[in-house]
Parts: structure tokens; C-alpha cells; sequence
């Protein structure tokens, strides 16, 4: 679709649209709904495993605080509102929910689960939106290839911690530390 037929539009714009259990999202003002633009139609079967298995690896590894999975919006500023596969929001988290409807503010940690159509703007512009708002720990979870990329934000940017594959283990600072099993995101 060519730029000057995009729909434009603010945060509140955005957020005032009605409820909808399709996957939407408002990246530099433009709206973008799975199956236009590049993003892809419905992600398979195997990128929704794999966000399963990571969202309960997650879920037993959190000190406190709540995991959310798509669609969830999340409002970063007038122009960005983007509903990352799985992020979590820690307790004491400057990431807060506005009326139960979104959150406001950088989560703790943001999943993505690798897409032929999405991993262009999840290691572009997303990347860019949670590094400038300062999203503790990003991972990226490729399904082709079996691996997740951990970057974690320090002084600024985010700094690439390691890519970690079937058989390894790293350690989440977001986590306190934690040990993450790969082998429970991609079962050997």
C-alpha cells in the first residue's frame, strides 16, 4: 500500500476506536491492521506456540506484577500504541493501566515472536520505540531458526546480552537474575 493512503492518526485518536479482538497497532501515526500494509494475516500455528510457551516461562519466572499477551495495547506516546505478542508489567512498574482499557509506559520486559511479515518492524521501528522509552529487556524469539536475541537496556540503548539457542540457558536481569531455559521456549 503506497504511504499516502495509510490512515493517520493520534494515541487518542487510536484508543478511541471501539473495542476489537483484531490485532491493531498505531506505529509514527500510521494504523496498521494484521493482513494490510506488511504485517501479516493471523501469525500460525507455531508463532502462537511459541508465544504460549514463552508466556508461561514467563509467568513462573516473574517476581511480581502481570504477564499480557496480544492484543493488549500499549500507549507510548501520541503516535505510538503497539500491542507487543507478550510483555510484562512489574509491580512497581512506571508502565500503568489507564482504566482498564491500555497500558501507559515502557513495560519491564517485551516479547516478539519473529513473523516473515512483522520482523522487519520488530527489529526496526518497535525496536527503536522500546529502546527510546527504555523497555528493560526486549527478546526476540526467531521460530525459523530457533533462537532468542535478549537485548537490555543500559544507559540509553539497548545492548545486545546474547542470542541463546536450543540447549542454553541465560539470565534475565529484568528477572532479578532468573535462569531462562530455552529448551522450554523451543522443546528439543
Amino acid at each position: 500500500m503506497v504511504d499516502q493512503f495509510k490512515l493517520r492518526m493520534t494515541a487518542a485518536e487510536y484508543l478511541q476506536m471501539p473495542e476489537s479482538n483484531q490485532r491493531t497497532e498505531l506505529l509514527d501515526g500510521v494504523f496498521s491492521r494484521y493482513g494490510e500494509d506488511e504485517m501479516s494475516p493471523a501469525p500460525v500455528n507455531d508463532h502462537q506456540r511459541l508465544v504460549r510457551r514463552s508466556s508461561r516461562v514467563l509467568e513462573d519466572l516473574i517476581p511480581n506484577g502481570e504477564v499480557f499477551t496480544a492484543p493488549s495495547d500499549v500507549h507510548f506516546d501520541e503516535l505510538n500504541v503497539v500491542q507487543p505478542d507478550i510483555f510484562w508489567v512489574a509491580e512497581d512498574s512506571q508502565c500503568v493501566e489507564v482504566d482498564g482499557k491500555y497500558w501507559c509506559g515502557a513495560p519491564d520486559l517485551i516479547i516478539e515472536v519473529l513473523s516473515p511479515g512483522t520482523e522487519f518492524k520488530d527489529r526496526g521501528k518497535k525496536f527503536r520505540l522500546y529502546q527510546k522509552y527504555g523497555v528493560h529487556e526486549y527478546w526476540l524469539i526467531s521460530r525459523s531458526e530457533s533462537f532468542i536475541e535478549v537485548y537490555t537496556w543500559q544507559e540509553g540503548i539497548f545492548v545486545q546480552q546474547g542470542v541463546y539457542s536450543i540447549g542454553d540457558t541465560f539470565n534475565s536481569p529484568a528477572l532479578g537474575g532468573k535462569s531462562v531455559d530455552v529448551n522450554l521456549i523451543f522443546p528439543p
